[in-house]
């Protein structure tokens, strides 16, 4: 998941509690500083921050990979899972550890 997915999918989260919750200052909800970038409604910035912290937080170890010879059809099989594993877990936004 890239950074602005990331953002998008805070946002329409944040969009959907202030909803749920009668937000009275909705046009304010998502607005930024121009220059920090920081949003400019209190609640919704604290709960980004929180948001990017949980994203960094989350981390998969992956086990050793099983070491067979690459120049075998089964190692490049298990190098293209591997690889197609990584790529997965990478596009939810998570960490890869022991690649």
């Amino acid at each position: 998941m890239t950074d602005e997915q990331s953002r998008d999918a805070f946002e329409a989260w944040a969009t959907r509690q202030a909803i749920e919750h009668n937000y009275e200052y909705m046009s304010y909800l998502l607005t930024r500083h121009p220059e920090t970038g920081d949003y400019n409604t209190t609640w919704v910035d604290s709960a980004w921050m929180g948001w990017q912290a949980s994203r960094e937080a989350l981390v998969i170890e992956l086990p050793p990979i099983w070491e067979e010879s690459p120049n075998t059809a089964l190692g490049q099989a298990c190098a293209q899972i591997r690889t197609a594993d990584i790529q997965a877990i990478k596009a939810a936004g998570l960490k890869v550890v022991n690649q």
